[in-house]
């Protein structure tokens, strides 16, 4: 049996909306507190961040496997060829026997450099000489010993271990940092979006109001009760109404595609908003356990101070330059060092002293500790520089929590206002002062005094945890 063509297509259209459906309801809720630790295994950022920690702790592991043994073999071979015509002697003396020399040269070597100075070669070789005859060489023994006395100045890699080491530690605080960072801007993104998931709320009320009064002064015109100007204000407040709730509704899909970008969620998975959140249940109490004095400013610079990643880098580059010109001035010195050899094919053995010294460079030394000299001196300036910027930072971080306390308790008195002018405005309906409409204007007031008022409550939050997070004093993320 055929289905008509008509038919066909309305059930895969059916078809196709039931898949989309399907797709829509798969999706995945996650909480805010989900979001957050997904976005802290999936944010572009961090995860750049975490791979650069990798790569250095890699290249700690490889430079100690660089001192550790390595070894190395050789096989060589090789096909003598001589012309019996030319050369009439090896002819005559060969006795028939085969003029094709065959040589295969094997040989093992074995090498580890010790961090305290010591440094041990060692080789195995040996040659096998006209394979054909089976004629085999016994196989020869080489080692060499060789330590460093004075100075005692650490080899290559031990130098590049250490300054590594102080990379790794920069990087850790970094990524602290940044996660503790991230998190107070996805705070930020979450809270905005409840808000403005409440203000397309209130605009979609709005709406809906303005045109009720627009259907109201319509009818008013027709019996006589309202003019062309009452009919045009009232047609532009319900354009300015409804431009309000596309532009909130649009705010708010950006908003959102915007965080859920910024937490790496896929088009599977999607946030859940949810205005008592456990996560911002958390981030409060941490915000109440913590002990911070807004007035002790010192003590907040002392605090910044150690937590800061811009002085901790300050800090690991002054000591990476006084390491170096340590190292550059041992250079300098003369060198001395003890060496030993065997030999197992004469059956020899040496020990010896070695001194050596540099007595002109065209002043390469000299030049390197005056760069090395300059550094430090400049570290020295950016540490004050930075200091000074972590002060300006405590006072605009306390003076911003100031601020919007002050904002909060301003919010919480236009609440107790607009709670007045409800009350007022119901008494007002009652003796028919006022019509429907006008009271439920002032019902959306109070509605929006009431969002206004959470909008300040978040400022004060959100300026709160930047200060604990400039200071140091807790991790956001509970450590996961």
């Amino acid at each position: 049996m055929t289905l008509p063509r008509g038919r066909l297509l309305v059930m895969l259209v059916i078809l196709f909306a039931i898949l989309l459906f399907s797709n829509s309801a798969l999706a995945q809720e996650m909480t805010f507190e989900e979001g957050v630790h997904w976005g802290l295994k999936h944010n572009i950022e961090i995860m750049k961040m975490k791979q650069n920690l990798n790569q250095l702790k890699r290249g700690l592991k490889e430079i100690k496997a660089g001192s550790d043994w390595q070894l190395d073999t050789t096989i060589k071979t090789q096909v003598n060829n001589f012309d019996t015509d030319k050369i009439s002697d090896i002819d005559s003396s060969s006795d028939g026997e085969d003029n094709n020399f065959q040589e295969l040269d094997i040989s093992l070597s074995a090498t580890k450099d010790y961090w305290s100075g010591l440094s041990l070669r060692s080789e195995v070789y040996s040659r096998n000489d006209n394979l054909s005859a089976d004629s085999i060489n016994d196989a020869e023994f080489q080692l060499n010993v060789d330590q460093n006395i004075y100075p005692r100045l650490p080899i290559n890699a031990e130098q590049n271990y250490i300054k590594r080491k102080m990379d790794l530690k920069e990087a850790q605080v970094a990524l602290k940092d940044e996660k503790n960072s991230k998190i107070i801007n996805w705070t930020e993104a979450y809270l905005n979006l409840l808000r403005l998931k409440e203000s397309y709320g209130l605009a979609n009320e709005r709406y809906k109001i303005a045109q009720k009064e627009l259907d109201e002064v319509m009818a008013q015109k027709k019996v006589g009760e309202a003019g062309e100007l009452e009919l045009l204000s009232a047609k532009a407040n319900l354009k300015e109404a409804q431009y309000q709730l596309k532009n909130t509704k649009n705010n708010y899909q950006q908003a959102k595609k915007a965080l859920s970008n910024q937490l790496g969620l896929s088009n599977e998975k999607s946030l859940k908003l949810n205005a008592s959140s456990d996560y911002l249940v958390q981030l409060k109490a941490i915000i109440n356990s913590s002990s911070i004095k807004l007035h002790d400013k010192p003590r907040l610079v002392e605090l910044a101070m150690d937590n800061s990643v811009k002085l901790l880098k300050n800090k690991l580059s002054k000591k990476k330059a006084e390491y170096e010109l340590h190292w550059s001035k041992l250079e300098d010195k003369p060198d001395i060092n003890l060496n030993g050899n065997y030999n197992s094919l004469n059956q020899e053995w040496s020990a010896g002293i070695n001194l050596s010294y540099n007595i002109f460079d065209s002043g390469q030394q000299e030049l390197a500790m005056k760069d090395l000299n300059e550094q430090i001196e400049i570290t020295n300036r950016e540490y004050q520089d930075i200091v000074k910027g972590l002060k300006l930072e405590i006072d605009k971080l306390v003076t911003r929590i100031e601020a919007n306390q002050n904002n909060l308790e301003g919010k919480e008195l236009r609440l107790e206002k607009a709670k007045l002018d409800k009350k007022i405005g119901k008494r007002q309906l009652e003796r028919g002062l006022i019509t429907q409409i006008e009271f439920h204007k002032k019902e959306l007031a109070l509605q929006e005094t009431r969002i206004n008022l959470k909008e300040a409550k978040d400022k004060l939050l959100l300026s709160k945890l930047e200060l604990i997070d400039y200071i140091g004093s807790k991790e956001f993320w509970g450590g996961k």
